[in-house]
């Protein structure tokens, strides 16, 4: 289902390029007024990239803690990309329209430009899924490799944006050159998102699919971007939406990754040990020899039906009690001497002249083997 929905919208939206260059699919494209002013989409657009943000840190966080450390494959192309998405995000963030100047001044085509570094480095973690392409080396490292490769972005972003192509023009939109990127991050990400739904029919379904929804809703977030004429249109915000919901399904893969695949293993690995003790359980029961578990107090821990029958009690009526308790006086000494040698780590053998509290004499013979 998930492909199907993928593959149609994905065609719809490549037929709606192809038709028509100069159009705007989204009927809020046109930059549809709903009350807000600039200072004001400021603090909104604020809050949604803190929530975006936050969401990145935790992505790196998982991917570190949680897939490193089980050796998945997606680990460091997570930790080394979001960490730059992390950084590109606050940047795009800080240099909003409509933010404060900060070192440099505040202004659509800045941000714009970390919006596409971000952009850049989600695209590449998914790429690098899709591919299955392993980093190897410890976090660390591909941490600050993400980290010095975001700041060489940042540095041109800081001192050369002045000799770089305007994106966005002041009443007009968005430019042609970023209509033009857009579009490419919208290919790509379809394309990678198609990749990842047939990789789904082969290796950790679930996780994969989650991916693909992300590249899904990101390529539409690119798609939104493409087509809007003012910062403060509504079209902006649902980019902006949708790119907090890509983000969601990156952190749902990483978490069903690093966390719930994990305890998933370790219930299922629980219910089969519970399974083998009561089949083994099911098996000394029917066994026609005594069988017994002391610990190391020398209490009984588990009685079959056939020792229970020797010593004339129920099973429930030996769990739990001591050797001195149950055993005739006559056998006592015998069976401390060798649960002592059981205890420091020696097994045994001895025969038994055993009587029955009824008077029945028996002849055994005991075997003890220590834990």
């Amino acid at each position: 289902m998930i492909k199907r929905t993928a593959l149609y919208v994905g065609g719809t939206l490549l037929l709606a390029i192809a038709r028509e260059a100069e159009f705007n699919l989204l009927p809020v494209a046109g930059g549809l007024p709903w009350g807000i002013d600039k200072s004001d989409y400021a603090s909104i657009h604020l809050i949604l990239e803190m929530v975006a943000i936050s969401i990145s840190v935790m992505v790196v966080a998982i991917a570190w803690y949680g897939l490193a450390r089980r050796r998945i494959r997606s680990a460091n192309s997570l930790v080394a990309c979001f960490a730059a998405v992390c950084v590109a995000d606050l940047w795009h963030t800080v240099f909003y329209e409509g933010m404060p100047a900060l070192f440099v001044e505040a202004s659509a085509n800045r941000a714009i430009y970390f919006w596409f570094v971000g952009r850049l480095f989600e695209t590449l973690a998914l790429l690098l899924l899709a591919l299955g392409t392993r980093l190897r080396g410890h976090p660390l490292l591909w941490l600050l490799i993400g980290l010095a490769a975001v700041t060489a972005f940042s540095l041109v972003g800081f001192l050369n944006m002045d000799q770089l192509p305007p994106m966005f023009i002041p009443g007009e939109g968005v430019t042609s050159l970023k209509k033009a990127i857009e579009y490419g991050f919208f290919g790509a990400n379809l394309a990678i998102a198609s990749r990842l739904l047939l990789l789904s029919g082969r290796e950790g379904a679930g996780v994969m699919r989650l991916f693909a929804c992300s590249a899904l809703l990101m390529a539409l977030a690119n798609f939104a971007f493409a087509n809007y004429t003012m910062v403060t249109d509504l079209v902006n915000f649902a980019g902006h939406l949708l790119k907090i919901g890509a983000y969601c399904f990156v952190l749902a893969a990483a978490l069903r990754s690093g966390i719930g695949e994990p305890y998933a293993q370790l219930a299922a690995s629980k219910e089969s040990l519970r399974s083998r003790e009561e089949a083994l359980r099911g098996l000394l029961e029917q066994l026609p020899l005594d069988i017994a578990r002391l610990d190391s107090q020398c209490r009984y821990v588990y009685v079959n039906q056939a020792h229970a029958q020797t010593l004339r009690h129920p099973v429930q009526d030996l769990v739990g009690r001591h050797i001195d308790e149950v055993i005739p006086e006559r056998n006592l000494d015998q069976a401390r001497e060798h649960l002592a040698l059981a205890l420091s780590g020696q097994g045994s053998e001895y025969p038994i002249d055993f009587m029955t509290q009824s008077g029945q004499q028996r002849f055994l013979h005991a075997k003890i083997v220590p834990d």
